[in-house]
């Protein structure tokens, strides 16, 4: 039995070390953008939709005013979703310093779609823009953010998403925080070159932008139907309509947005994640799969009392996790990520086996207030 152990194990780490190689041939094929025609500058429409966050309204919109876009071509519309506390307030005292700010309410409750994708979709009715860029209210984004995106944009892409880490101020003052953003890094920097070998895994909501018209062509929010990750459902709308997506490494689009608090939210959003992505592809459950064993093997390993082979998986995971990380980091420049890049592989260890129970037992997903039963 042993024996047999050893052979699976040795066959579970040689195709994670496969896996981690295509990723960085992935992200290594990505070619530079073109820059964007200046005399043909499209018209571009932002969207956020927010509840309850009057904490984090003041960094975003400080942002938003130094976009290196010609005010006169982009818009914001900004859905207060049903906030109980100022952010209603914030947003209307901004309109004052921002003319192309524009704060609405939803104003029609699509029955198949949950707060977030409602709110969005009823912004898209409105929405002016030929490319619409989507955002959260808990984000900061870079000056060159909507150019980054139009660079992108070839004859036929339809949607491209960008990388998301935590603020600089959060990474910097404490690890947990830190390591967030080291696992934003590597899984998006894993979904941006699984998207360059042709089958994207996914796309994040609060750095994404589509074309208008694929939107409405493939049906929206409203099609794709109700999910607690709607920036994932959306996608995959997109790619059975057989769209052109991109998730780009690119430092031009990095977003930074606010880290979870405390371990037990971090959790939680990572299980909302597992639950409403649970209809990928076959190709794209191998790459979760594999990935998920491979970071759990060691703890099997132990357990079932193969100590060494478990050792030796925990460091062959530890060098391959640690090496993706300082690549991606130095890739995009930062190079803050590499201090301590040590730790995430133990980070990402312990966190995988936390979900398992939460996965299987406790199917419930609360989000922005509100209880949903998957």
């Amino acid at each position: 039995m042993a024996e047999i152990g050893i052979v699976i194990s040795s066959i579970i780490l040689l195709n994670y070390l496969l896996l981690s190689i295509l990723v960085v041939a992935g992200i290594r094929r990505q070619r530079e953008p073109s820059q964007i025609n200046e005399s043909n500058l499209p018209f571009v429409s932002i969207l956020i939709a927010a509840r309850n966050e009057e904490r984090n309204l003041p960094p975003l919109f400080s942002s938003l005013e130094q976009l290196d876009y010609p005010v006169n071509l982009f818009e914001i519309i900004f859905i207060d979703d049903e906030s109980t506390d100022r952010t209603r307030t914030i947003a209307n005292a901004q309109k004052q310093k921002m003319q192309n700010l524009e704060v609405i309410s939803p104003q029609v409750k699509y029955p198949n779609l949950n707060g977030k994708a409602n709110a969005l979709h009823n912004a898209m009715q409105i929405a002016r823009g030929d490319i619409i860029c989507i955002t959260d209210a808990d984000c900061i984004l870079p000056q060159s953010w909507i150019r980054g995106f139009l660079n992108h944009y070839e004859r036929d892409t339809a949607m491209v998403g960008g990388v998301t880490i935590i603020t600089n101020e959060s990474a910097n003052g404490r690890l947990f925080y830190r390591l967030q953003s080291q696992d934003w890094l590597y899984i998006l920097s894993t979904g941006s070159a699984a998207a360059e070998w042709g089958f994207p895994l996914s796309i994040i909501g609060n750095n994404m932008s589509f074309r208008r018209d694929d939107y409405f062509a493939v049906g929206g929010f409203e099609k794709a139907g109700f999910s607690v990750v709607e920036d994932y459902t959306l996608m995959r709308q997109f790619q059975e309509c057989g769209k052109i997506i991109k998730l780009c490494a690119d430092k031009k689009i990095i977003v930074s947005s606010a880290p979870a608090r405390t371990l037990n939210s971090f959790l939680t959003q990572r299980k909302r994640w597992i639950l409403g992505g649970r209809d990928i592809s076959r190709k794209a459950k191998f790459i979760v799969i594999l990935g998920f064993v491979g970071k759990i093997l060691p703890a099997i390993l132990l357990i079932s009392g193969s100590h060494f082979t478990a050792l030796i998986s925990a460091c062959l995971i530890l060098l391959i996790d640690t090496t993706l990380i300082r690549y991606f980091s130095s890739r995009l420049d930062l190079n803050s990520l590499q201090n301590k890049a040590w730790v995430y592989p133990f980070f990402s260890i312990c966190y995988s086996l936390l979900l398992i129970p939460m996965v299987l037992f406790h199917k419930t997903v609360v989000w922005k207030g509100r209880v949903y039963k998957l």
